[in-house]
């Protein structure tokens, strides 16, 4: 395998900014004395743990996850010499395999007796069967039925029978657009139907007439005088436009209806 390549060498292919930025790092702190002798210690207590109560334990997972952070960290301040190459910089101690077990305490110049523990392994208690007895359930009471009973003929709501004159209400009908434009619209129809048919051109005009406040009156009536002639109806013609010329006696249509009905009649 080759050797790595050092970014803080010349040649090691890294950027001139990442090689600065390498420069200007600074060593990681050593340990202390009482920071030294802390983690001894519990490397010491670690590899007197048996291996067995990490198993039977509820929280084995983690706290062997723990455990083994600690490990590394003690075997690479307490087995590496702490000083080392020219850089200055501690370089870490080989990786610390870890598994199911607790990391085992790398070999010091401190010597720690063994301490010998009475804590039960995960085979002990795993032989040994733990018998629950299942708590036994008081029988449920049988629900009491009670027998059925006919309905008095005073809870149940009798509908009155509808007799076949009465008015049913009609439905809603949609509400009419009885705008300017709705207006002008029909007048149009009613005028292109005057000489195909008149019948229906009066039909259309007889519906403006139901307008709550319609605003083309006049035209409608002229429509309608028209529609009347053409149908030959000369007697309803003569009412209608003088009905007309009562209401709007002067204006381009009251001219051109009064040229329909021909002379009136003198008082």
């Amino acid at each position: 395998m080759s050797e790595p390549r050092r970014w803080r060498h010349d040649d090691g292919g890294a950027s001139p900014e990442v090689r600065d930025l390498l420069a200007a790092g600074r060593a990681p702190r050593g340990m202390s004395p009482a920071e030294r002798d802390r983690a001894t210690r519990q490397a010491a207590r670690i590899a007197a743990a048996p291996v067995g109560w990490f198993a039977w334990s509820s929280a084995s997972k983690a706290l062997a996850a723990s455990l083994a952070t600690v490990g590394l960290v003690v075997a690479a301040r307490v087995v590496v010499p702490h000083t080392t190459a020219h850089r200055g910089v501690s370089r870490p101690a080989a990786a610390v395999r870890t598994s199911g077990r607790a990391p085992e305490a790398a070999p010091s110049s401190v010597s720690v007796p063994p301490v010998v523990t009475s804590a039960p392994t995960a085979a002990t208690v795993a032989s040994t069967p733990v018998r629950t007895a299942a708590p036994r359930t008081a029988p449920m009471p049988r629900p009491h039925r009670l027998p059925p009973t006919a309905p008095s003929s005073g809870s149940v709501p009798v509908l009155a029978p509808v007799s076949s004159g009465a008015v049913v209400a009609p439905a809603m009908a949609p509400r009419r657009d009885e705008s300017l434009a709705a207006e002008a619209a029909l007048l149009v129809r009613a005028q292109r139907s005057l000489e195909s048919d008149p019948e229906a051109s009066l039909g259309l005009l007889d519906t403006h007439a139901g307008f709550a406040h319609p605003r083309l009156a006049e035209e409608r009536e002229l429509l309608a005088v028209l529609a009347l002639q053409r149908l030959g109806r000369a007697e309803a013609m003569r009412v209608r436009g003088e009905a007309m010329l009562a209401r709007w006696p002067t204006g381009a249509a009251a001219q051109r209806v009064r040229r329909l009905l021909g002379p009136m009649p003198s008082p």
